[in-house]
């Protein structure tokens, strides 16, 4: 009998073994996938960020149709302070029935599951009546720029996919989608001088919290109107300030400011009208 659940278990061990941070190369995590893959006859594309240092990677086992299934998921990991893990993060290891290790979760478990299935899909591929995909992604967690580029490789390749199945954690519950999302950067321009006479200057951190005290409002009033029809949690277009910076010192009057700020909408809202 097959072990499916101790193989699931040494690739998520060899997976979480990469410190696959984002925004870093990961030729070696994409690597040992491509191994592993050729290993089981499967043929893999490497699809390179202009880098040439970050890569996505994508795989086929089945007929060379149309449709199909796709399995996609991200290789990389938001960085592990060493101070908030009790081992090492980039160790897995088992207590209790549970399995720890940064990414364990988000997401390499579902590479590890998707890729522990290679060999019996390999084993069927002359019988499947549609093909099975592989999509994993570099750099989801910093604003998805593989999945950004993804596209273009799978037009090269004549993929479309009939359905994708994104492996991220939802408890255990199937989604249907999620909200949509706009990352923004608002940069605001005055004039310095020194704080003993502000006459005549523009201090950008004056206007950078009016800014950030109606996307305040703007959000508040969202949060008292939340869609009843609505399968997400919460049931409203989110709005968030994550980043400020500005100035140069206490005297100095800020003429530069800088904030990061994000809308997550509900498919029924239009962000840009909000």
């Amino acid at each position: 009998m097959i072990d499916r659940l101790g193989a699931v278990e040494a690739l998520l061990a060899d997976l979480v073994g990469f410190a696959s941070i984002s925004g870093q190369p990961n030729d070696d995590i994409v690597g040992y996938i491509k191994t592993y893959l050729e290993g089981h006859g499967v043929s893999v594309h490497l699809d390179p960020h202009e880098d040439g240092k970050r890569f996505n990677l994508f795989a086929s086992i089945g007929p060379e149709i149309e449709g199909g299934i796709l399995l996609s998921g991200h290789l990389d990991v938001v960085p592990a302070n060493p101070a908030g893990w009790s081992r090492d993060p980039f160790v897995l290891h088992k207590q209790d029935g549970r399995l720890y290790g940064r990414g364990a979760v988000d997401m390499k478990g579902f590479l590890a599951l998707a890729l522990a299935m290679v060999p019996d899909f390999q084993a069927a591929a002359s019988d499947l009546a549609i093909p099975v995909h592989f999509a994993f992604t570099f750099d989801e967690e910093v604003g998805s720029f593989g999945a950004a580029q993804m596209p273009a490789l799978l037009s090269r390749l004549g993929v479309r996919p009939a359905i994708a199945v994104i492996g991220e954690p939802t408890g255990m519950k199937p989604f249907v989608g999620h909200k949509g999302g706009l990352e923004m950067i608002a940069e605001l321009r005055g004039t310095a001088g020194h704080a003993s006479d502000p006459r005549g200057t523009v201090n950008t951190l004056y206007y950078a919290a009016r800014l950030i005290s109606h996307l305040e409002e703007k959000a508040r009033y969202l949060a008292a109107h939340p869609r009843h029809d609505t399968p997400f949690s919460p049931p409203y277009t989110t709005i968030s300030v994550g980043r400020i910076d500005g100035g140069e010192a206490r005297n100095i009057i800020a003429d530069h400011c800088r904030f990061l700020w994000e809308i997550r909408p509900l498919p029924e809202d239009d962000p840009y009208e909000i």
